[in-house]
């Protein structure tokens, strides 16, 4: 198994350099060949980084194992591009000493959400393709049975993405037939 602060690292870090490539475009496409000194991106660049990261944090962006189907982690994830949209803009326009072009922000947020949305989509893929190929480890046993269990039965327990072994059912209906 792949520990998961190791995850939570790699992630974190291709978060940055996603957003490092988000900033180097979007002033590649703004100013051109007259690129602003490096200085010039620092503070906005570990602001943007910091809210980006709380966010995640708090939107719980850096795990996937939740997820069943892509859509939902395409939607957690542009929730959190939303978010960050605002947080940053409020913090590129109001608290620093200088206004940043309207253009270049539009720039590095749409470029930042593209590569933000396509790296999690992969990576959510790829995530789910090794779970697949993993045998099942949690064990579970159930005692019990309702129609409500039979659903949760056939979208939980017999997904192999969720790492779950069904290994019996104990009730006084028959209930082989419909597992």
């Amino acid at each position: 198994n792949f520990p998961l602060t190791l995850f939570f690292s790699i992630s974190a870090l291709v978060d940055l350099l996603l957003l490092v490539i988000s900033f180097l475009m979007a002033s590649n496409l703004v100013f051109k060949t007259v690129t602003p000194h490096p200085s010039y991106f620092l503070i906005p660049f570990l602001g943007c980084t910091l809210i980006w990261f709380v966010i995640g944090i708090q939107l719980d962006l850096y795990d996937n194992s939740k997820q069943i189907h892509s859509h939902n982690a395409f939607a957690k994830n542009s929730l959190g591009l939303f978010f960050f949209s605002l947080a940053s803009s409020g913090f590129l326009f109001l608290i620093t000493d200088y206004k940043y072009s309207r253009h270049f922000l539009i720039d590095v947020l749409f470029i930042h959400a593209i590569l933000i949305l396509l790296w999690k989509i992969s990576l959510f893929l790829v995530e789910k393709s090794i779970l697949k190929k993993t045998p099942p480890t949690k064990n579970v046993v159930i005692v019990g049975y309702n129609s409500q269990l039979d659903k949760l039965i056939s979208t939980t327990y017999n997904n192999s993405f969720f790492d779950f072994k069904l290994k019996a059912v104990f009730t006084d209906e028959n209930v082989l037939k419909k597992i």
